[in-house]
C-alpha cells in the first residue's frame, strides 16, 4: 500500500513537472526577446502544450516510477534501522545538524529569487533546503558517535568520582531461514542451552512458510504446514522474536536474509549450502547446522572394525551400502553378496564434506 502511495506521488511530481518546464521556457522567451507567448498565444493552445508537456513528462516518469520507488523504500528502510539505533546524544546532535542545515539553506536559496519562474524556484529550494538539512544531521550524528560530548559537560566531577563504563556484552541473534525452520532440528539444538541468544525470524521468511503452506502441491504444502507447526512448537517452549521487516529492492529472499543479518549484526542460521556461501562472501557471520551435525557425529578412522547391516546394492560394481544409527553411509568393498546380513568391516578411508561424511571400508580379513 506504501510503495503504490509512493509511486502514486511521483508520477504525480513527474505530471506538473511538465507545465513548469513550458512555463519556464515562456518566461525565459519573455527576457530574452520581449515576447509574451503566454498571453500571446491563444489560451486553448496553451492548455493543449500544458497538456502535453503534462503527459510527456507524467509518461516517463512512469517508465522510471518502480525503481524509483524501491530505490527510495530502500534508503527510508535503511533510515529507519539507523534511527532505531540512535542515543540520546545522536538526537541531540542531530537536533544541532538540523539549525545548521537550515541556516545553511536559508544562505544558499537567497540567489534563487533570480530564477522567474516559481514552478522551479520554489522545487529547487525545496530540494535544497532537504539536501543540507540531511547532510548536516547525518554528519553530526556520525560526530557524536565517534566523539562522546558527555565529557565536555561532566569537567567538574572530581577524578575519583568518575567509575569506569563497563560495555554490556551484547545478546547474540541467531536468524533463521525457511529451510532451517521446515528441517526443526534448530529447536532441539537451542534446547540444549548452547545457543546463548534470542531467534529471530524476520517477517519476510513467516510470509514465504505461509506461501510455501498454501501451494498447490502437496509436498510443498507439506513441508510449509510442518514449518509452521515447528515454529508455533518454539514460540510455547521459548520466545522466537518476529521482525516485521521487508525488502523491495531486492528480489530473493536469500538477499533479503543477507542484508537483514548484516542489519541486525546478528547470525545466519541456515542448512542452505550456497546461502551459506554467499553470506560468508559478504561479510555475514553463518551457522550451517549441516556442519554442525557432521562435526558432532562420533570421529571414526581408518582401521577400526564396525559391524553393520547392508542394506542395498552400491553405484559401483560390487558394492553394498550401509548405514550408521546416526545416518552416515558406509560403502562396503565386494558387500553386495552380503545384503540382508551383518558383517563386520574395516573402515578404510572417510570423505567429510558440508553435504555430510561418507565411510569407505571393506570386509574384515579381506584383502
Amino acid at each position: 500500500m506504501l510503495s503504490k502511495s509512493l509511486k502514486t506521488l511521483i508520477i504525480a511530481a513527474g505530471i506538473f513537472l511538465g507545465p513548469g518546464i513550458v512555463m519556464l521556457v515562456y518566461e525565459l522567451l519573455a527576457k530574452l526577446t520581449g515576447f509574451e507567448l503566454l498571453t500571446e498565444i491563444d489560451p486553448k493552445t496553451n492548455m493543449l502544450i500544458m497538456a502535453v508537456a503534462a503527459l510527456l513528462t507524467g509518461v516517463v516518469t512512469n517508465i522510471f516510477a518502480d525503481k524509483l520507488t524501491k530505490f527510495i523504500r530502500g534508503k527510508v528502510s535503511d533510515l529507519e534501522q539507523k534511527i532505531s539505533r540512535l542515543t540520546p546524544w545522536n538526537y541531540f546532535s542531530g537536533l544541532i545538524g538540523l539549525l545548521f542545515g537550515l541556516a545553511i539553506a536559508f544562505f544558499l536559496t537567497g540567489p534563487l529569487s533570480m530564477i522567474p519562474s516559481a514552478w522551479l524556484n520554489v522545487p529547487i529550494t525545496l530540494i535544497l533546503y532537504l539536501l543540507s538539512v540531511y547532510v548536516c544531521i547525518v554528519t553530526m550524528v556520525k560526530i557524536s558517535t565517534k566523539v562522546n560530548f558527555k565529557r565536555f559537560f561532566n569537567t567538574v566531577e572530581k577524578e575519583e568520582e568518575v567509575s569506569p563504563v563497563i560495555p554490556k556484552e551484547k545478546t547474540a541473534r541467531y536468524i533463521l531461514d525457511t529451510s532451517i525452520i521446515i528441517d526443526g532440528r534448530i529447536g532441539d539444538v537451542y534446547r540444549t542451552g548452547i545457543m546463548a541468544g534470542e531467534l529471530v525470524v524476520p517477517s519476510f521468511i513467516l510470509r514465504e512458510l505461509e506461501k510455501v503452506a498454501d501451494s498447490t502441491d502437496p509436498i510443498k504444502r507439506s513441508r510449509g504446514r510442518r514449518g509452521l507447526d515447528i515454529l508455533q512448537g518454539m514460540q510455547k517452549d521459548f520466545k522466537v522474536r518476529i521482525i516485521g521487516r521487508d525488502y523491495e529492492d531486492l528480489g530473493t529472499t536469500g538477499e533479503k536474509l543477507v542484508r537483514f543479518a548484516g542489519e541486525e549484526e546478528g547470525i545466519l542460521i541456515t542448512g542452505d549450502f550456497n546461502l551459506n556461501k554467499i553470506a560468508a562472501l559478504q561479510g555475514v557471520r553463518v551457522i550451517n547446522l549441516n556442519d554442525l551435525a557432521n562435526a558432532l557425529k562420533p570421529v571414526t578412522l581408518p582401521g577400526e572394525s564396525l559391524c553393520v547391516q547392508v542394506i542395498r546394492e552400491g553405484r559401483e560394481s560390487g558394492q553394498g551400502l550401509a548405514y550408521l544409527e546416526d545416518g552416515t553411509m558406509i560403502v562396503v568393498e565386494n558387500g553386495k553378496k552380503y545384503i540382508g546380513a551383518e558383517v563386520e568391516v574395516e573402515v578404510t578411508s572417510v570423505l567429510q564434506t558440508s553435504a555430510g561424511r561418507m565411510i569407505f571400508a571393506r570386509l574384515k580379513g579381506s584383502f
